[in-house]
């Protein structure tokens, strides 16, 4: 059930989480070539995606050989929360779950008890920290060291279920109506930081539980930085404005970029030009995408479609996945041989930034659906 936003969270099908974990479980074993043992699933999103389990202090042991079980360790304040978000997995006829309160011991300490003797042990060293990593070798009692198993939940997450597609749909349909309903204010005096801040509390109140990402906003010569921070700068009639933003619904994230001309007309005419330029080039990225798709050919896609003046300007990768987090692989950039499959989500989202002037980046979040792609951000270009 849904405890962060005041609209409707869709409930996933009941076997959703069981299935992830399973899965996961099959990618532990062969790591360890067979037989029993243990995984330490140290990442949140990664909680998130094998438990529904939403709060900020998690660590998930799970133990698997004769049986399968799943122990998330958290604190007295989600117990309650914990008992509600997991009731799939407490009903799991294949999955024995338990909810465990670390009451003030060490996570790993007891991560490391619940692991020890049932056979190989694995840790997510991408985000161990190495203090805990040596606690929970310490408390194996084990001369052999946890290994990583870092990729086994995160390659499952690539592809989305039905489930997980709905959910971006609606973190998307969120932060488009934000936007629309934003964009009129937009105009010469306003400051960068009301626009945030209005773009902001419209997705809240439209049900998200807050913005995806902290919002980029970047006008005029500030737009030329592709991570612009909101600042008290007033944009001014005919200047650019660069407006990256995005949704987070039930714990999945929009990612939209947008680049308005205040006024409606562009003062600059390079920039007009570019803009049209950035265009064409988002739509050649679009239009690569496609199951079996590999990455680099998206982003290979969009820099050809630029003039040769416009192309050394754009100095960052084409796009990402996204889901459980903002920025998930593959990412879609010249060095990446990643495929593309049915069912991911991606970003495409080509810019130029000329230092001193002005950005443009045109961004929406798409489904890669067999031969081609559908957009989940709508928002007019």
């Amino acid at each position: 059930m849904g405890t962060h936003s005041g609209r409707a969270e869709p409930l996933a099908p009941p076997g959703t989480f069981e299935a992830r974990v399973r899965r996961v479980v099959e990618s532990l074993s062969e790591l360890g070539n067979g037989g029993s043992g243990a995984g330490v699933i140290s990442s949140l999103a990664n909680c998130r995606y094998l438990t529904n389990f939403s709060g900020s202090n998690a660590l998930l042991v799970l133990t698997y050989g004769a049986t399968t079980e799943l122990n998330l360790i958290t604190d007295g304040r989600y117990l309650e929360q914990a008992q509600e978000e997991l009731a799939d997995l407490l009903n799991s006829g294949t999955v024995h779950a338990r909810i465990l309160d670390q009451a003030g011991k060490h996570a790993y300490r007891l991560a490391g008890e619940l692991a020890s003797g049932r056979g190989a042990v694995f840790c997510e060293h991408a985000v161990v920290t190495h203090r805990d990593y040596n606690t929970l070798q310490s408390a194996l009692n084990d001369s052999v060291p946890p290994l990583d198993c870092s990729g086994a939940v995160n390659k499952h997450r690539r592809v989305k279920d039905a489930h997980e597609v709905e959910l971006l749909s609606v973190a998307a349909s969120i932060s488009d109506a934000a936007f629309a309903a934003v964009a009129p204010m937009i105009e010469d005096g306003v400051e960068e930081l009301e626009i945030a801040a209005e773009l902001n509390a419209r997705m809240m109140s439209l049900g998200a539980a807050g913005p995806a990402f902290q919002t980029i906003i970047g006008s005029g010569p500030n737009g030329a930085l592709p991570h612009a921070h909101p600042t008290s700068r007033e944009v001014r009639g005919g200047e650019t404005v660069v407006i990256d933003f995005g949704a987070e619904f039930a714990g999945y994230r929009s990612d939209c970029t947008r680049t308005i001309f205040v006024g409606g007309e562009a003062g600059d005419a390079d920039a007009g030009r570019a803009y049209l330029a950035v265009l064409e080039s988002q739509r050649a990225g679009i239009d690569a995408l496609a199951d079996g798709v590999l990455a680099m050919t998206i982003d290979d896609a969009c820099r050809a479609a630029l003039p040769g003046e416009l192309a050394s300007r754009f100095t960052h990768a084409t796009g990402h996945a996204i889901g459980l987090e903002v920025h998930e692989e593959p990412i879609l950039r010249a060095e990446s041989d990643a495929l593309l499959r049915s069912g991911m989500v991606v970003t495409v989202e080509p810019g130029v930034y000329l230092p001193g002037r002005f950005g443009i980046r045109i961004e929406d979040t798409l489904l890669i659906e067999g031969t081609g792609s559908r957009p989940l951000t709508c928002l007019p270009k």
